[in-house]
C-alpha cells in the first residue's frame, strides 16, 4: 500500500516546489556576491561548478584549476603565499574566492573573507578587529577606537571631519613647492563641501569596488578642470594634482583620528597570532595610498608576522600589487579568470552553457532530494527522484527538464546564446535566468518568457510571423523560448512539449484550433505544433495546380525572410543584399508618410527634396552616413517587426496599392514616428543652423531669429509706425488679412528710387506665405494662437533690422536648395530675399526728405481743425482774387480724412520717440518718415507751399486769415 500524499501537478499555477520556496532562500541563491552563497557551505556546493583559470606571466597562460590554487595553500611550505586574481567583471572571480575561502575554513584555516560590498572604514574598524578578537579568543586591538570613532563620526557628522580634515590637508598642500594656495573663502567652504561628498564613500555599502578616492582624474571624469577650487597648482599635470590631493586628504585623516594604515593593523594582527591567517578580498580596491603600502607588505622579504593573501579583482584595480618586484617573487601568483582581450572563461561557453544553470534551478529541488545529480561534480545526469519527494508523487516533469523547470533545455540555451557576446559571462548569465525566474515566483506573470524585459535583454531566433498568435502573449512567448523550430511537410513551425503548455495554464484546444495549432506525438512526447506563418499546417499531399500558385509578394516575401537575422547581424551581407533593399524601401516610405512628404516642420510647408534614389537614414553597421540621414541600429527592431517592414517594402516595391501603411503603423507606429520625427529634428539642426544665415561673427543668433526677423521686416513695411513686438506679430499672423507695404511707403519708394532698388525692396512681398509658414512652424500653437512669451524671449535685444544685418550672402548662397517650399521657391531665395531687401533699404536715397518731414508736418498741422479747414476752404471759393491753384489745393487739402491726419499726426510722434532710441530702431524710424512724407496731406501741404511761393499767397498765414473770413 503507498503511503504518497498527493501532489497537484502545475496547471497555470507555481510548481509545488516553488510554493514551499522561502524568499530569503531564494534570495541567497541567486545573490550576485559569491560569499552569500558560501554561507549556506551546501547551498554553495551543490550550485558551484569547478573553474579554471589562466597562469598569468607563464609565457603560454598555462589553465590552472581551482583544486591546484587551493593546494597551493594547503601544502607545507616555510613562508606565506600571495594569489591574486584579475578578471573582467563577472567573470567568477567572487565565485573563485568563495570556493577557496570555504574551503580553507574546512581545512582549519583561519580566514577573514572581504565580500565585495565591504566599505573601507567597516573592514578596518569592525572585519578586521573582529576576525582578531574571534581568533585570539577575546583579545582587542588598540587602534580599534579610533577606527570605530572615524567611522562613527563619518557617519553622523560628515561635515565636521570634512571641516577638520581638509584643513589638514590644505596645510599639506600649502607646503608644496608647486602649489598656489590662495583661495577665498567661498572657495575653501567648496573644498570642504566636495570633501563632505567623498568620505561618504568611506562608509557607504557597497562602495568597496569603486577605488576610493578623494580627486579623481581619469577617461571619465576629471575633477581637477571641473572645479576650479582644486587646480591650485603650477606647472603640474591633472594626474599629479590628483595624487597630492588625495595623499594629503589621506595624511591629514590618518593624522587626526591616530588611525594605522591597513598594512599596520594587518602586521600586528599577525604578530599577536600564532598561526598564519588567511585574508581574502573577493573584490580588491582601496585607496591609492592603502593599496601603495598593501602592496609592499605583500612584497616583503621577511616571511615572519605576515598573511597568505587571496585578492581578487579588475586589471585595474590590482595593477598596484602587478609590480615588478611582485612579479619576481616566488610566492606570488597572478591569474588572470577571462581570456585575453575577452569576456570569456573556461568554465562557461554554448556547449556548457545549459549544464551550467543546471544547479541553481535544481536545488531548489534538491532539499527533499526530488533532484540529485549522478556526478556531483559535473552535474549534468539526474538521478531518480526519492520515494515520496515532491517530484516523485509529483511525476510531471521527465529527466530532460526536472531540475529545470520552469525552463526547459531550449529556453536556457537562447537565454545564453540570446546576451550580446560581451556579456556571456556567468554573474550576467545567472542574473538573467534569476529575473526571468523571480517574475515567476513572485507571480508577476503566468510565463516565465513573459517577463517585461526580456526582448529588450535577449536576442531570439524564432521568426514568428504569424499575426494572429503574435499578438497573443502567452502563445508567443511559449513558441519562441520553449519551442524547437523545424519543418514539417513544408511548413516552418515550432514544435512545443505539451507539458508547459498545461503548466502556464494554456492548454486549451479551442484555442489551439481558433490558432491553427495541432497536436501530435513526436518522439513519444506529447506535442503542439505551431505555424510560424498565418494558415493552416499542411498535412501532406499534393497542392499543385494553377489556382494554388503563389502569389509573387509571398513567394518573393518566403525567399528573402529566411535571411532577415543575417540582415539583422550585418547589414551589408551579400546574402542578405535583397532583404537590405525591401528593409530600406519600407523604412522610407513610412518615413516619408509619417513626414508628409519629408516635411521639415509638421504640418508645415518647408520640405526636403530627399530623391528617388536617396533613403532619409543609414544604418548603423552601413559605413559613412550623409549629412541628411538619421542613424538606424538594426537591432532596435524585433524579427516580427522587421518581417512586417520586409513584407510591406516588397509589396510597395511590386503591387505599391496594396502596401497596408494602417497594418504598419499598428505594429511600429511609435517607433517609426520617433524615427520620423529623429530625421526632422536631424534636419532642422543640421540646415538650419546658424552658419547657413549669420556672418561667423554672429553665429550666437539662430534660425529662430531669422523666422521672427523676416516676418518683423514685412510688419515694418507693411506699417513702420507700429513698433516691432511679439504681441504686435502675433496679431498680424492671427488676423485674416494679407500683409502688404503702406501705401505712402509705396508710393515714396516709386519716386525716390530706381526701379530695380524698388523692385529688390518690395520683391520680399512674393515671399509672404513661406515667411508666415515659416512662423507658424516656429512660433504658432495653432492656427490662432501664438507662443508670446516665446517670441519675445527670441525678439529681446534684437530688432529685425538688426537680425536682417546679420545676415551674409556667403552663408545663405551656402543653404542647398534641396530645403524648400511646396511653391518649389527654396529657403535659400527667401533668405536672399530678405537679406536682398534690408540692405536696399539701408541704402535708400532721401535721407534728408525722411528725416525732415515729420517735423515739418508736425509743425503744419499741430493743433489743426479740420472742420474749420473745410469751412475756410468753401469760403475761399467765392473770392477771386485768391489764386486758382491755390484755391484747388486748399480745397484738396480739405478733403483729408480727420482720422488719416489725426494718424498722420501720431506717425510723427512715433517718429520723434524712435529716433530717440536704439540705431535698428532709426532705421524704421527712417522709413517712417519715408512714409510720412508720401502721405497724401504731406505732400498737399508741400504743394500748397509751393504753389503760395509762386503767388502772393502766404501759406503761414493761411489758418489765421481763413479763420477771421469764416467768423465774419
Amino acid at each position: 500500500m503507498s503511503n504518497k500524499t498527493a501532489i497537484t501537478p502545475p496547471n497555470g499555477s507555481l510548481c509545488p516546489h516553488y510554493e514551499q520556496l522561502d524568499e530569503d532562500l531564494f534570495e541567497d541563491l541567486f545573490s550576485e556576491v559569491a560569499k552569500v552563497r558560501s554561507d549556506r557551505p551546501d547551498l554553495f556546493r551543490f550550485t558551484h561548478r569547478p573553474i579554471k583559470v589562466f597562469e598569468k606571466y607563464s609565457g603560454e597562460e598555462r589553465e590552472v584549476s581551482e583544486d591546484e590554487i587551493l593546494s597551493n595553500f594547503l601544502n607545507q611550505r616555510h613562508r606565506n603565499l600571495v594569489t591574486i586574481i584579475d578578471g573582467n567583471v563577472g567573470t567568477g572571480k567572487s565565485e573563485l574566492c568563495a570556493y577557496l575561502s570555504l574551503e580553507l575554513k574546512e581545512a582549519g584555516r583561519s580566514v577573514l573573507h572581504i565580500d565585495k560590498n565591504a566599505d573601507l572604514l567597516t573592514i578596518m574598524a569592525e572585519e578586521i578587529p573582529d576576525f582578531y578578537e574571534r581568533v585570539s579568543g577575546g583579545d582587542t586591538l588598540e587602534a580599534r577606537d579610533q577606527l570605530e570613532k572615524l567611522k562613527r563620526q563619518v557617519k553622523q557628522h560628515r561635515g565636521l571631519v570634512a571641516k577638520r580634515i581638509t584643513s589638514g590637508a590644505m596645510l599639506t598642500i600649502a607646503d608644496l613647492q608647486s602649489s598656489t594656495v590662495d583661495l577665498t573663502d567661498k572657495q575653501e567652504d567648496d573644498v570642504i563641501n566636495f570633501v563632505k561628498r567623498k568620505i561618504t564613500n568611506l562608509a557607504q555599502r557597497g562602495e568597496f569596488s569603486t577605488k576610493i578616492e578623494f580627486v579623481t582624474v581619469s577617461d571619465e571624469a576629471n575633477e581637477i578642470a571641473e572645479y576650479n577650487f582644486l587646480d591650485v597648482f603650477e606647472q603640474v599635470d591633472d594626474e599629479t594634482a590628483a595624487e597630492h590631493w588625495n595623499e594629503a586628504i589621506w595624511a591629514a585623516i590618518r593624522q587626526d583620528y591616530q588611525t594605522p594604515t591597513m598594512d599596520t593593523l594587518l602586521a600586528e594582527v599577525a604578530e599577536k597570532l600564532d598561526e598564519q591567517p588567511v585574508l581574502v578580498f573577493e573584490d580588491f580596491s582601496v585607496s591609492a595610498l592603502d593599496a601603495e603600502r598593501l602592496q609592499e607588505y605583500i612584497e616583503q622579504d621577511s616571511p615572519k608576522y605576515t598573511w597568505d593573501f587571496i585578492i581578487a579583482g579588475t586589471q585595474e584595480s590590482t595593477r598596484t600589487l602587478e609590480t615588478n618586484t611582485a612579479k619576481d617573487r616566488d610566492w606570488i601568483r597572478f591569474y588572470r579568470t577571462n581570456k585575453r582581450d575577452s569576456n570569456q572563461v573556461l568554465f562557461l561557453n554554448e556547449d556548457s552553457a545549459v549544464d551550467f544553470a543546471r544547479p541553481f534551478l535544481g536545488y531548489v529541488k534538491n532539499s527533499d532530494n526530488s533532484v540529485r545529480y549522478l556526478d556531483e561534480t559535473r552535474k549534468q545526469k539526474l538521478g531518480q527522484p526519492e520515494n515520496n519527494s515532491i517530484c516523485n508523487r509529483c511525476s510531471f516533469c521527465d529527466d530532460t527538464f526536472r531540475d529545470l523547470f520552469p525552463f526547459n533545455e531550449t529556453f536556457i540555451q537562447r537565454i545564453y546564446d540570446g546576451l550580446p557576446t560581451e556579456e556571456q559571462r556567468p554573474r550576467i548569465f545567472i542574473q538573467t535566468i534569476a529575473k526571468i525566474l523571480s517574475a515567476y515566483y513572485h507571480g508577476d506573470v503566468t510565463v516565465p518568457a513573459a517577463w517585461n524585459e526580456i526582448d529588450d535583454t535577449l536576442s531570439n531566433p524564432i521568426v514568428l510571423d504569424n499575426e494572429e498568435i503574435y499578438e497573443n502573449e502567452p502563445l508567443r512567448r511559449l513558441s519562441q523560448w520553449y519551442g524547437t523550430q523545424q519543418e514539417i511537410d513544408g511548413e516552418s513551425v515550432v514544435t512545443v512539449d505539451r507539458r508547459f503548455a498545461r503548466a502556464f495554464g494554456i492548454d486549451q484546444p479551442e484555442l489551439f484550433e481558433e490558432y491553427g495549432i495541432i497536436r501530435t506525438e513526436i518522439q513519444s512526447v506529447d506535442s503542439l505544433v505551431i505555424p510560424l506563418t498565418e494558415g493552416t499546417i499542411s498535412t501532406g499531399g499534393d497542392s499543385g495546380g494553377e489556382d494554388n500558385k503563389k502569389d509573387p509578394i509571398q513567394e518573393r516575401y518566403d525567399e528573402a525572410r529566411t535571411h532577415i537575422d543575417t540582415w539583422q547581424s550585418d547589414t551589408q551581407n551579400q546574402k542578405a543584399s535583397e532583404v537590405d533593399v525591401y528593409i530600406k524601401r519600407g523604412l522610407t516610405d513610412a518615413i516619408n508618410q509619417l513626414t508628409n512628404g519629408y516635411e521639415i516642420y509638421a504640418g508645415g510647408e518647408l520640405n526636403m527634396l530627399v530623391g528617388s534614389e536617396r533613403t532619409p537614414f543609414n544604418f548603423t553597421d552601413a559605413g559613412p552616413t550623409e549629412t541628411d540621414q538619421i542613424l538606424i541600429d538594426p537591432a532596435d527592431f524585433t524579427h516580427p517587426q522587421l518581417l512586417k517592414l520586409l513584407k510591406f517594402g516588397i509589396t510597395r516595391d511590386l503591387e505599391p496599392r496594396k502596401a497596408d501603411y494602417e497594418g504598419l503603423f499598428d505594429r511600429l507606429g511609435p517607433q517609426l514616428s520617433d524615427y520620423a520625427q529623429n530625421w526632422q529634428q536631424h534636419i532642422r539642426d543640421t540646415y538650419l543652423s546658424p552658419e547657413y544665415f549669420y556672418a561667423s561673427s554672429q553665429q550666437h543668433r539662430n534660425f529662430e531669429q531669422f523666422v521672427a526677423g523676416a516676418y518683423g521686416i514685412l510688419a515694418i513695411l507693411s506699417d513702420p509706425g507700429e513698433q516691432v513686438t511679439a504681441q504686435r506679430l502675433a496679431s498680424l499672423y492671427t488676423a485674416d488679412t494679407q500683409l502688404q507695404i503702406d501705401d505712402n511707403l509705396d508710393e515714396i519708394l516709386k519716386g525716390f528710387a530706381d526701379r530695380e532698388t524698388y523692385d529688390t525692396i518690395t520683391n520680399i512681398f512674393e515671399s509672404v506665405a513661406p515667411i508666415e509658414s515659416l512662423f507658424g512652424d516656429v512660433f504658432a500653437i495653432s492656427s490662432n494662437l501664438v507662443d508670446v512669451p516665446r517670441l519675445k524671449e527670441t525678439l529681446k535685444r534684437s530688432h529685425p533690422f538688426g537680425i536682417g544685418g546679420s545676415l551674409t550672402k556667403s552663408s545663405l548662397e551656402n543653404l542647398p536648395a534641396k530645403v524648400r517650399f511646396d511653391s518649389n521657391t527654396s529657403l535659400r531665395e527667401v533668405g536672399l530675399q530678405v537679406y536682398k531687401t534690408v540692405r536696399e533699404l539701408d541704402r535708400l536715397p532721401a535721407e534728408d526728405e525722411a528725416d525732415t518731414a515729420p517735423q515739418f508736418v508736425y509743425t503744419e498741422l499741430q493743433g489743426i481743425n479740420m472742420k474749420n479747414v473745410r469751412e475756410i476752404a468753401g469760403k475761399l471759393k467765392t473770392y477771386d482774387n485768391v489764386d486758382s491753384r491755390v484755391r484747388e489745393n486748399l480745397i484738396a487739402f480739405s478733403k483729408v480724412d480727420d482720422k488719416k491726419i489725426e494718424d498722420l499726426l501720431e506717425d510723427c510722434a512715433t517718429y520723434n520717440d524712435f529716433m530717440q532710441k536704439d540705431l535698428e530702431i532709426r532705421q524704421q524710424a527712417h522709413l517712417l518718415g519715408l512714409s510720412i512724407f508720401g502721405h497724401e496731406a504731406t505732400q498737399q501741404i508741400l504743394t500748397l507751399n509751393l504753389e503760395s511761393e509762386s503767388s502772393d499767397f502766404k501759406s503761414e498765414t493761411f489758418l489765421e486769415m481763413g479763420d477771421i473770413y469764416v467768423n465774419k
